[in-house]
């Protein structure tokens, strides 16, 4: 179980990294467009969620360090 749960931690991990890097790259290109979309939908549902998925992949990486 504890094999499945670290597996598992490390796949969302690797997917909140790819989405990171995803929005770095953006981030380079576009920082003023960026930062009025942001301030224009910083509560808009999908952000929450993206921001949610990102504090859970940190949440589940953290607790399976701690497990070991």
């Amino acid at each position: 179980m504890d094999t499945l749960r670290f597996v598992g931690g490390v796949v969302v991990a690797y997917l909140g990294f790819v989405l990171v890097m995803g929005s770095f790259s953006l981030v380079s290109d576009a920082v003023p467009a960026i930062t009025s979309f942001v301030a224009a939908n910083a509560t808009h549902p999908i952000v929450l969620l993206n921001l949610g998925l990102v504090g859970a992949t940190a949440l589940i990486v953290a607790l399976a360090w701690r497990k070991q």
